[in-house]
């Protein structure tokens, strides 16, 4: 009886997303015992359920090729990573590749847009030890966010790179199909090039999306050429605005059957994108203070959202400015608001003093204080406290200052996106779970007017 033998893939991921003004370095508290897998867990966890795992590990069973685990690493947007700990991901990835090696190919999730304390190409350098760990003949085909800055180092060691096609971001899932079918195509003997072709252009991430406008039309122009036979993956990337660094561009990654289409529809995507580069900076913004104005005089009935994009999260950045609450405070009796800043020591001390109590509370700048200044709140009002857990992470403390405030306001039903400088607007209403889900770890609910709620 005849052997059957079966082709093997190893599967690792490594996701951050950097933001080179946000001083505070991600360490290995970022990478939670929850967010670390090894071996069998990786295979195994529920939280992969419609990510760029999962789609990888369906594509594979389904072309036949087994899944080998390998290391799997994610943490929320921040600082630069310590270095330490792409050398802690690397050596364990070593020694899984020299334990378990040979395989046929390596599935690499990245974000793409990831830096480090010693290293402004961390994806590229993962890349390239990973080549140089299986062998030029190994096949590495890697996934990337859209906002991935896909560099010469990143390009010249893997067979493949795709990333997201969506923004706002839906097709994790999908993108991992895309990345494992590449490869398993590759495996069984197909002739696929991919090119790169780079665009001097950097678009703010709020001023355009995938869903309408120039944008849109160009993904579709990519789903045309994949239907018509003419290439078979694509990706526009849009580079993480908040690097800086000086090998950043964005670009246009296309695979075809031949090198000549790959570089003539590569070129074609990237000076059509190109030509509408204006269009994408987005229309005019509005200062803090306008915005302000603006809630003032609306009564529509509906809340005036302002959003700090230059302090988000979602972007890499502390969340610890209390700039919007400086230019607030002054209304706090006439105007109806809540913040969120991240503030450790202000929810510590709401803890301490408890519900039902007064005091003055300096806001902000706990983490990045050579970006923003602390603001002080004179007698505050602790009105809630809240600790627990969510699905993926703690959530330590959450305190709810209030100034001038009974209750807050989180019944909504849907936004609609207005402009502002250094900050997106969105003028309309949120659903209440959207609002309660934006708990952050040892955070501070900072209000004024008396807002109507029934969940605080």
């Amino acid at each position: 009886m005849q052997n059957t033998v079966v082709s093997r893939m190893l599967i690792c991921e490594f996701l951050q997303e950097s933001n080179s003004f946000n001083p505070v370095l991600c360490g290995p508290d970022c990478f939670s015992s929850n967010d670390i897998n090894q071996g069998g867990a990786l295979l195994q966890s529920t939280e992969m359920n419609g990510e760029t795992i999962e789609g990888i590990l369906h594509t594979l069973k389904v072309r036949g090729v087994h899944s080998c685990d390998g290391i799997y690493m994610r943490s929320k947007s921040g600082g630069p990573v310590k270095q330490e700990v792409i050398d802690d991901f690397l050596q364990k990835m070593l020694t899984i590749i020299k334990a378990d090696g040979p395989f046929e190919g390596v599935i690499v999730s990245l974000h793409g847009a990831t830096i480090s304390d010693k290293s402004t190409d961390v994806c590229g350098d993962i890349l390239q030890s990973i080549r140089g760990w299986v062998g030029p003949k190994t096949i590495i085909s890697v996934s990337c966010d859209l906002h991935a800055n896909v560099t010469n180092k990143m390009m010249c060691n893997s067979d493949f790179i795709c990333g997201y096609q969506t923004y706002p971001h839906l097709d994790h899932y999908s993108v991992g199909c895309r990345v494992a079918t590449l490869a398993c195509d590759k495996l069984e003997g197909r002739t696929l090039v991919n090119t790169r072709v780079t665009i001097p252009v950097m678009a703010p991430a709020h001023a355009n999306n995938t869903i309408q406008g120039k944008l849109r039309n160009l993904i579709e122009r990519g789903h045309t050429l994949i239907a018509t036979g003419k290439i078979v993956d694509f990706t526009i990337f849009q580079v993480q605005p908040w690097l800086d660094i000086s090998e950043i561009a964005s670009c246009v990654v296309v695979t075809a059957e031949n090198k000549e289409a790959s570089i003539m529809y590569a070129q074609e995507l990237a000076q059509k994108l190109f030509q509408f580069r204006l269009e994408i900076q987005g229309s005019k913004l509005s200062s803090i203070d306008e915005v302000v104005r603006l809630a003032l005089q609306n009564d529509s009935g509906k809340p005036v959202v302002l959003v700090d994009s230059a302090d988000s999260p979602n972007a890499g950045a502390c969340g610890d400015s209390a700039t919007v609450i400086k230019h607030v405070l002054k209304y706090k009796d006439s105007l109806r608001c809540a913040v969120t800043v991240l503030d450790k020591n202000a929810v510590m001390k709401a803890f301490s003093i408890g519900v039902n109590n007064k005091a003055d509370f300096l806001l902000g700048a706990s983490l990045a204080p050579k970006l923003s200044n602390p603001v002080l709140v004179k007698n505050a009002f602790v009105k809630s406290l809240i600790g627990g857990t969510s699905r993926k992470r703690s959530i330590k403390k959450f305190g709810t200052l209030c100034c001038n405030c009974n209750r807050i306001c989180a019944n909504f039903d849907y936004v609609k996106i207005r402009k502002c400088r250094r900050f997106t607007v969105l003028s309309g209403v949120w659903n209440r779970a959207n609002v309660v889900s934006t708990g952050f770890c040892e955070s501070v609910f900072f209000t004024t007017g008396e807002l109507r709620s029934n969940f605080i």
